[in-house]
């Protein structure tokens, strides 16, 4: 989950002011099915700092309270930064379920994470172009769809052959899902 600093600082930020806290705790703890509704509010997490610390507190305890054995991977975080047209991983590699690799030498235009997600191993390839980043999904199981959510906005790209790319990302905080209730969370800051 997020470091202490990163909680204090949306915590600084004030309360939500669109009153979103009902839907946000009803969100993360599966109360709302509707796939439209969900996209709604993970949109509205995204871009509310106190809402995606109150988001990410719920799915803290939820997790604490399972046992060992059944610990879910719903909130996973890749943090990278754009520094001069190279991608720096800064958060994920401590991480149980997580690895990542810088796939060039020192400086790398790639990055590639590994995942264990609910529908299985899941990874996720960065690449810098000009106009932000490529991400490149490769999931373990023959899934039909993946959305990634963010900037305002849902894509929804379909998989073929367990693969999909997303073009040109621009920096900010993305949400990676399946079917909208698990999420990879990506945030991609620049210099």
């Amino acid at each position: 989950m997020g470091t202490m600093e990163n909680k204090k600082e949306r915590l600084n930020t004030g309360p939500c002011l669109k009153d979103m806290a009902e839907s946000v705790i009803a969100f993360a703890t599966g109360v709302i099915e509707d796939k439209d509704r969900r996209m709604d509010i993970l949109i509205h997490i995204l871009t509310c700092p106190s809402c995606y610390s109150l988001y990410e507190d719920i799915l803290e305890y939820e997790n604490e309270m399972q046992t060992e054995d059944v610990k879910s991977s719903i909130f996973e975080t890749i943090k990278v930064k754009i520094v001069e047209n190279f991608i720096v991983p800064l958060r994920g590699l401590e991480m149980e379920n997580f690895s990542a690799a810088v796939l060039d030498d020192n400086k790398s235009t790639t990055a590639e994470f590994k995942l264990n997600t609910s529908d299985g191993e899941m990874t996720a390839l960065l690449m810098v172009n000009e106009k932000g980043l490529d991400l490149e999904v490769t999931t373990e199981k023959e899934l039909e769809q993946i959305y990634l959510l963010g900037n305002n906005k849902c894509t929804k790209q379909y998989l073929h052959n367990k693969k999909t790319v997303f073009e040109s990302i621009t920096p900010g905080s993305y949400a990676l899902s399946t079917e909208l209730k698990n999420f990879i969370f990506l945030e991609i800051e620049s210099d």
